[in-house]
């Protein structure tokens, strides 16, 4: 057990004390070293005594460090854990061949959660880590619950063993570690009464759970051969928002917060309006789909969005009609709320606006979302409507590196389209993540 050094400060403590890159960290004042946060953990104290590797030979390093320093240290990357569930609803095994490798990684690493926010169900692990995670106070962790019924969740999850994550959640609460959780919604198995069950299990572990996400399955056309699922219909999603509804009333009475907030897809299924901001208080789920069409609506109605429209754009095309024809991309679950949106945003006289819904061939209608859009749909998509004299496509259907899921990149898009694209509104004057996020 071990942690590689990537870079060290040379002016830092470890450092000046001989840490270099390349050197292996084995322990810190006896204790052993498996990950970059045990040795945030460990290495707390003033005085150290750290045992390294340097080409195979073992040293011993002694730092004295100053309270409130920063170690100045970047480790290599962690490598997720791998999933050992066999969830009936995985959206990897919906996904077909020919992506991008990193897609078809199922991680499930208790760390990753704590470090990033990823959603882990716990089924991975090993005898000891429950109480790491309580004893380093890893908290707030992001947990897939799905379901509170062991019976139910074993058949959710394709568990063979301890089904019972009630046990687990209780353990953790009890010991300070703050909980998001999520229940995925499938149809017959977990919804109705079910879906009040896990719910009112889980608002018993107040004040430790923080927030419950309720979201619907998502489908692919690839479902071959995998457990027979349905999507949720407009009735199984108002029963959801009715019983989330009377769970937020009953908790604001009690506590003055709501923590049971159901997904902005689940509004669109039964065709209802998204709630006010009040509605999702500090928005503790919003990069789970929760919350993200208010916080949009909201800023579209302040003019957050104006500037990139009325500036700047024209300037940047060497040629171009007038007006400007922008076509700004988005799917198809957005498609009305965007058209509403873009009505309240002042535009420039010379800059004509068309609002392109791209349909998902690629994984098929049921999917929606923004940002499961693929390159080759939306080159196509915007070939035959006219691709206009620049493009918009939305932030979370690119990568940090300007590719899609189909691998296609954003510059082969305008290679395929002869026009600009533009990822988001990177140009724009406001700040907010989510005002850049949805588009």
């Amino acid at each position: 057990m071990a942690v590689t050094v990537k870079r060290v400060e040379k002016e830092s403590a470890f450092g000046k004390a001989g840490l270099v890159p390349g050197s292996r960290i084995c322990s810190v004042n006896g204790n052993a070293i498996r990950d970059p946060i045990d040795f945030n953990y460990f290495s707390s104290e003033e005085k150290l005594a750290i045992e390294v590797e340097e080409d195979g030979r073992p040293n011993l390093i002694h730092v004295t460090r100053r309270e409130g320093e920063s170690p100045g240290i970047t480790f290599q990357e962690m490598r997720p854990r791998a999933c050992r569930s066999k969830c009936i609803f995985c959206f990897i095994d919906q996904l077909p061949h020919g992506l991008r490798k990193s897609l078809y990684i199922k991680d499930e690493d208790y760390r990753f959660s704590f470090l990033h926010g990823n959603f882990v169900t716990l089924a991975n692990l090993r005898s000891g880590e429950l109480e790491r995670i309580a004893n380093q106070h890893l908290s707030p962790l992001y947990v897939s619950v799905h379901s509170t019924n062991p019976d139910v969740r074993r058949k959710l999850l394709g568990l063979t063993g301890d089904a019972d994550i009630m046990q687990k959640l209780l353990f953790l609460a009890e010991r300070g570690i703050k909980l998001h959780c999520q229940v995925v919604i499938c149809p017959g198995i977990n919804d109705g009464s079910e879906l009040e069950r896990t719910i009112d299990d889980l608002i018993g572990l107040s004040p430790s759970i923080q927030s419950i996400g309720i979201v619907p399955v998502g489908i692919t056309r690839f479902r071959k051969g995998l457990y027979p699922l349905a999507m949720v219909n407009k009735e199984g999603a108002l029963h959801a928002l009715d019983f989330a509804a009377s769970c937020g009333a009953r908790l604001r009475k009690l506590h003055g917060k709501n923590i049971v907030y159901a997904a902005d897809e689940l509004f669109h299924i039964a065709k209802k309006e998204a709630p006010a901001a009040s509605y999702y208080d500090d928005f503790p789920q919003i990069e789970n789909g929760i919350g993200l069409e208010r916080r949009f609506i909201d800023l579209a109605s302040q003019n957050h969005f104006g500037l990139p429209l009325k500036q700047g754009l024209a300037r940047r095309l060497p040629t171009r009609t007038k007006p400007l024809r922008l076509t700004i991309v988005t799917g198809k679950l957005m498609s009305n709320t965007m058209k509403r949106c873009l009505e309240l945003i002042p535009l420039q006289e010379d800059v004509k606006v068309n609002l392109l819904p791209v349909e998902n061939n690629f994984f098929g209608s049921t999917v929606t979302v923004a940002g499961l859009l693929t390159g080759k749909d939306i080159a196509e998509s915007l070939l035959s409507s006219g691709p206009g004299d620049m493009a918009m496509v939305p932030r979370t259907a690119v990568t940090s590196r300007g590719q899609f899921l189909d691998g296609m990149t954003v510059r082969e898009l305008e290679k395929k389209t002869v026009i600009p694209i533009r990822v988001g509104f990177e140009h724009g004057k406001c700040k907010d993540s989510y005002c850049r996020h949805y588009w």
